[in-house]
């Protein structure tokens, strides 16, 4: 549910229909079955009257996804005005595996939501999402499996007040958000209708939509032998017709063009969907492609992008999207009245900055990787682009000179630790003008830790503390000034235990169970946390283990295994469950009896033969007694962390700022492990190296992404031909392509006229809150279409 443009005009007419409207008793369109092709208009944008049904009708379905995450501006009642169906998203798929039944609240009270909105109002409950896969798989696998689901979504449905429920698999039998770690499987083909027919019967005479795929590709579970089972218990279908171009894609497109969503409509009438259960779909939002060659992109398709997707599906930065509120587009910044980030966020919702010696990335995080500093970094916020070779950038607000003596000495130049800013990262020194804080070091290569690595030789004095501190005068006012760290180090058993995953001195947390604090600060049980750099004295460290191997060590070591990006686990996939779960002799991560009592895959997770198994070391607390990362509850709106004990499913990471998601900033610096999957814990995934399009680096230090979207903007190309929004910016090398009123009111026309469907849908009603355009563009061809109807 997301969008992007590019540069010039084409010539031309309109999308052709299949074939001639056929009277039916349901107001249903049918291909002609000669097969001939009739032009439905001539390019014309005022709205035409379809040939005028004389049997009863029923009024167009106009529907509005209403997501949790963009929420700070909604429309008033007016705007609203005519709106028939509300779907909330999202509730995460794993809730309603369980028995009990798992977590789930509404992001709003429904009587707050019907407010909103017409009196008669339908609210349906969304389940799903793109990425959301584990869940699906497993309440479809087996009859029982199938019933349990059924019965949970019933007893939400009924219990929260829902009127219906949408059914949002991002897509059964593959090619999801997990495509490049999980083969797609045939058999979902088979399970999916059913559960959807198990969800019907479980809720009677609520209403059961299903959301999907636009692109042909994806349709593999919409085969016309399924849609027949599929038709019979659904009450209608959400067409995604937005998203055709991805960062899958290696050439330029449109993301939600008339021609492209007309031969979606028509994929599905062909595999024996009626018209009038198909809904059409709208995305309230822009999305932008890096180009490698702006110049020569003359026309919207066809021309190729940089690299946007890693081998193992990741997004590697170079595209994006942009929604239609007033947050993405550029104000004014007064920098004298920023204040430097306490936290690594950053940008105009925050107010912070990331000073000179960072970058502030799309996604309002600092840093110094080409996430942060390369495609959407903010330039009012902090540095963009590549930093010099020399280290001369300077930020007054994180350095200062140490003065106060008689005598001007090499000392004088030290910065005094306790006037820097403490590390949001685990970088330090000079390059960042951050300190490292407890017990840590500033290694020579700017990075904070323990071990001789980083407090012998080379040690930023000043950044920290170094082994010279131990037995000499400390260098800064808040360094220790006898003994060697370890004899001042905390004991474990007095710490806190981490609440969300962060420990060491920045936090004063401890690790619980077997688990290491890396010395980034985050908890796990990797050789990244384990090894180098780890924090003695907030958890275990490898050089904390017996040096006698236990009988274990015959099993694989988990710690050496890459964590589960999707459930599955064990022999067969390699796969290690993360936390405290537990991997089944079916092959999935879980905490339950099934998972860790008989058949559990020791040396894939835990077990429950491993609750009296010894520690690591003395210090550590029992397994029993410690909190257990697995009880935590999967995030029903993709918040996750300690902050509120939820943890992210399938392949997403818990980002240091609590959310869920799959990029570089919710799996990179800072990601929570104990809360969801993270690079740093997955060696395997490593990004492939993109190139980079001529004149991007110069160019994104001085235009952000918020300033090249309102040119696009402002300066759309409309593509008749094809039915698109496009724009190419010269300067940044993106790629926009979005949808206009324009272009909404010609869909009513070519499409949902034309082939006589059953209402528009959009993604999402707060996407579009600049001037509620496209949200008013669909309100007035919905009363046209119900005007002409009724003629």
């Amino acid at each position: 549910m997301w969008a992007t443009t590019a540069a010039a005009a084409a010539a031309g007419g309109t999308a052709p229909g299949l074939g001639t409207y056929n009277a039916l008793s349901t107001g249903d369109y049918k291909p002609a079955s000669t097969g001939a092709h009739k032009a439905v208009s001539t390019g014309s944008r005022s709205p035409c009257k379809p040939p005028p049904i004389t049997e009863s009708y029923d009024p167009a379905r106009y529907i509005m996804y209403f997501d949790q995450w963009h929420t700070s501006v909604l429309p008033d009642k007016a705007t609203t005005a005519g709106i028939t169906h509300v779907i909330m998203a999202f509730a995460e798929p794993l809730v309603f595996t369980t028995d009990p039944i798992g977590e789930y609240k509404p992001h709003m009270e429904l009587a707050k939501v019907r407010e909103m909105f017409d009196e008669n109002v339908k609210i349906s409950m969304a389940v799903g999402g793109w990425g959301f896969l584990v869940g699906f798989r497993e309440g479809a696998r087996t009859p029982e499996s199938r019933a349990l689901y059924a019965k949970n979504i019933a007893a939400t449905v009924e219990n929260l007040g829902y009127d219906g429920v949408d059914i949002d698999w991002e897509y059964p039998g593959g090619n999801g958000e997990d495509y490049k770690q999980v083969s797609n499987d045939e058999s979902e083909v088979e399970t999916y209708p059913l559960l959807l027919a198990e969800i019907k019967k479980a809720i009677g005479d609520k209403e059961l939509s299903i959301a999907v795929p636009g692109l042909e590709r994806d349709m593999m579970a919409y085969t016309p032998e399924k849609v027949v089972a599929i038709n019979a218990v659904v009450d209608y279908v959400n067409v995604m017709t937005y998203d055709f171009i991805n960062r899958r894609d290696a050439v330029s497109g449109h993301h939600s063009s008339i021609k492209d969503s007309l031969a979606a409509i028509d994929a599905y009438i062909k595999r024996g969907f009626p018209s009038s259960k198909l809904n059409l779909g709208i995305g309230f939002y822009a999305k932008y492609f890096t180009l490698q060659d702006p110049k020569s992109c003359t026309q919207a398709i066809g021309c190729p992008l940089v690299l946007a997707e890693r081998d193992d599906g990741g997004d590697t930065g170079t595209s994006g999207v942009r929604t239609f509120e007033a947050s993405s587009f550029p104000v004014f910044v007064d920098r004298s009245k920023l204040v430097l980030s306490p936290n690594t966020k950053c940008g105009g919702s925050t107010g912070y900055t990331c000073g000179e010696k960072s970058c502030c990335s799309q996604w309002g995080f600092c840093g110094n990787t080409p996430d942060h500093c390369a495609t959407g970094c903010q330039p009012d916020f902090g540095h963009c682009g590549a930093f010099p070779e020399s280290n001369e950038v300077s930020d007054k607000a994180t350095t200062e000179k140490v003065s106060g003596t008689s005598e001007a000495s090499k000392e004088d130049e030290v910065p005094k630790t306790a006037k820097l800013t403490p590390s949001p990262d685990g970088s330090c020194g000079s390059k960042t003008g951050f300190t490292c804080t407890g017990n840590n070091c500033c290694s020579q290569s700017g990075w904070c830790g323990a071990t001789s690595d980083y407090c012998g030789t080379g040690c930023q004095t000043g950044f920290g503390l170094c082994d010279s501190d131990a037995t000499s005068p400390a260098k800064s006012s808040d360094a220790p000034k006898e003994a060697p760290k370890e004899a001042e180090a905390p004991k474990t058993a007095e710490l806190a235990p981490s609440p969300d995953g962060s420990c060491g001195g920045k936090t004063g947390f401890t690790c619980t169970g077997n688990n290491c604090c890396s010395q980034s600060g985050w908890c796990g049980a990797t050789s990244d946390h384990c090894g180098t750099g780890c924090q003695t004295g907030f958890g275990l460290c490898d050089s904390d283990a017996p040096k006698e191997a236990p009988k274990e060590d015959k099993a694989p070591k988990t710690a050496e295994l890459t964590p589960s990006p999707n459930g599955s686990c064990g022999g067969k996939t390699g796969f290690t469950c993360t936390g405290n779960n537990c991997c089944s002799q079916w092959g999935w991560c879980g905490n339950t009896a099934d998972f860790c009592g008989t058949g559990c895959q020791t040396g894939f997770g835990l077990c429950d033969s491993d609750a009296t198994s010894p520690s690591k070391s003395s210090d550590a607390p029992k397994e029993d007694k410690a909190p257990k990362t697995a009880e935590l509850k999967l995030s029903p709106d993709g918040s996750c962390g300690g902050e509120n004990g939820y943890t992210c499913t399938g392949s997403n990471c818990c980002s240091q700022s609590g959310w869920c998601g799959a990029t570089s900033d919710h799996c990179g610096t800072g990601c929570q492990p104990g809360f969801g999957r993270c690079d740093t814990l997955s060696p395997t995934l490593k990004p492939r190296t993109a190139a980079k399009p001529k004149s991007m680096v110069k160019s994104r230090a001085q235009k952000s992404v918020a300033q090249s979207f309102q040119e696009a903007f402002e300066n759309g190309i409309e593509d008749v031909e094809n039915g698109g929004q496009w724009y190419v910016d010269l300067e940044t090398g993106l790629f926009w392509t979005w949808d206009t009123p324009a272009l909404v009111e010609r869909k009513f026309t070519e499409i949902i006229a034309a082939r006589r469907l059953g209402g528009i849908m959009a993604w999402s009603v707060g996407e579009d809150s600049y001037d509620w355009r496209l949200v008013r563009a669909m309100q007035k061809g919905v009363e046209n279409m119900n005007s002409a109807n009724q003629a």
